[in-house]
């Protein structure tokens, strides 16, 4: 095909799951919570509730889903376009609520009556009726100020309803009598995780594996956050000391994985996505993570069964079918492409991602002004969708559009300023317009960005020589 450099693929991050699983007795009260990731793009949500059995016991889960998005890079001359895919890069960060303090010797009415408050507040809690348990725990503590159980779940409570402020008061109040209790410092963390404070989480949940250096919780969470830091090796050890500590949870496994995948250590994340698998994880959702992992690691039979197997479980599902729709086209069969993200379209008109990899498809089929309009639907969804306007910066340049390319890669920078390929294409389109000042502009803002721009110097070098670059005829895939 006729095309210059590299088609650039870009993997929206789709649904981070953020769980909550609700597990109490008369006493005892535990509850998971993941947080969001912090990244750029569309947000798509979904809800769900579903019951997780996790090590023999039952945890009621809602899931909530996100989706934003992730670019890759490429190494050639004119970088093309950039493919949408959904992602759902894991990890649920636990909010654990143990048994705190030992239970009092019913022997007076009031003290039943605070147990009998204690219960309810607690049985409130897993129907998520937290206004009324806070006040049920605010009686107990009226009565008690020292019941630590009351004091844990009340902060739950109202962490729950995002009163973090007054979460984090009652906390500190708990930690201040029990210095020594891990689970208050883990707890204590995850509110400042829903705060956003990720320093103050990270060195609670420090101080919590301090006092215990075998907790499971605090040890999950910490690769968590690391993972959300970027801090990949540091994650990737945390979830191993976690898997050392419970060596049969899908749910580590799986977001280990992602871990892993995150570290550019596909191969690695494929085997753990496979062991959630076996350990019988079968959602859709890790499917999904299963078959990206095999499509990058090149094993796209391999892909399209897994994919084949999600569609079994929820046809409709238009995440699965845009994957589909991309390892169609990576085994170039470009018109089963087009019909499946059709499908998906059908199903979600204003899905952005599928209709910015039907216009992709075009592209390689030479159909470039079938592609810009594809690409025009996108952005009337999502304006600020900088792949799909530096893709058709791509279009417009092979239809020789040079000064609506440079536009349109003006655009893309407009929302990601940092993207040294952009910079480089606008250069690309501006030498074609005869501005060589601004093209060698572009080229030096590129190499400012990314001084290892192969494609950036190259094409400098031939301006500064008045040897004007030439549009590089390959397209290759960089992983």
């Amino acid at each position: 095909m006729s095309a210059s450099g590299k088609v650039r693929f870009s993997l929206p991050r789709f649904p981070l799951l953020r769980m909550f699983a609700f597990r109490f007795s008369a006493f005892k009260c535990s509850v998971f919570k993941s947080s969001v990731f912090i990244s750029s793009g569309l947000k798509f949500p979904a809800l769900n509730l579903s019951v997780l059995k996790l090590g023999g016991r039952v945890f009621y889960r809602t899931v909530f889903s996100l989706a934003p998005l992730l670019q890759l890079a490429t190494v050639f001359l004119l970088n093309t376009p950039v493919y949408a895919e959904v992602q759902n890069p894991g990890g649920e960060f636990v909010d654990l609520q143990p048994k705190l303090g030992a239970g009092q010797d019913a022997s007076s009415a009031n003290l039943e009556s605070s147990s009998e408050l204690l219960r309810r507040g607690l049985d409130k809690m897993t129907r998520q009726y937290f206004e009324s348990a806070t006040k049920d725990f605010r009686e107990v503590l009226r009565r008690e100020p020292d019941n630590l159980v009351a004091r844990n779940n009340l902060a739950v409570a109202l962490k729950k309803q995002g009163q973090l402020e007054e979460a984090l008061a009652e906390y500190r109040k708990a930690i201040e009598t029990n210095p020594n209790r891990s689970e208050l410092y883990n707890n204590l963390a995850c509110a400042y995780m829903a705060q956003g404070n990720y320093e103050r989480a990270m060195k609670n949940f420090y101080q919590a594996i301090h006092l215990k250096s075998g907790y499971f919780s605090a040890r999950y969470n910490l690769a968590h956050l690391l993972y959300l830091n970027g801090n990949f090796d540091a994650s990737i050890e945390e979830y191993q000391e976690a898997i050392r500590l419970d060596p049969k949870s899908s749910i580590v496994r799986r977001d280990f994985g992602d871990a892993l995948k995150a570290g550019g250590q596909t191969k690695e994340a494929l085997i753990e996505y496979l062991a959630a698998e076996r350990m019988g994880d079968s959602t859709t959702h890790l499917l999904v993570k299963i078959a990206r992992a095999q499509k990058d690691s090149q094993e796209l039979d391999e892909a399209r069964k897994t994919l084949d197997k999600a569609l079994r479980k929820d046809p409709k599902n238009t995440e699965v079918l845009n994957l589909l729709g991309i390892v169609s086209w990576k085994e170039n069969h470009l018109q089963d492409a087009i019909a499946v993200f059709e499908r998906a379209l059908d199903l979600d008109p204003k899905f952005p991602q599928a209709r910015n990899n039907l216009g992709i498809v075009y592209y390689l089929q030479h159909r470039y002004e079938q592609a810009v309009s594809v690409w025009r639907q996108a952005l009337e969804i999502k304006p600020d969708y900088a792949e799909v306007h530096y893709n058709m910066g791509a279009a417009l340049y092979h239809a020789g559009l040079y000064k609506q390319a440079a536009e349109a890669y003006q655009e893309s920078l407009h929302f990601h300023p940092a993207d040294a390929r952009a910079h480089n294409n606008r250069g690309m389109a501006l030498s074609k317009m005869g501005d060589h000042a601004g093209a060698i502009a572009e080229w030096r803002k590129a190499l400012q960005i990314d001084p290892d721009l192969g494609q950036a110097h190259i094409n400098l070098g031939r301006e500064l020589m008045h040897d004007h670059p030439q549009v590089q005829e390959d397209i290759h895939e960089s992983s």
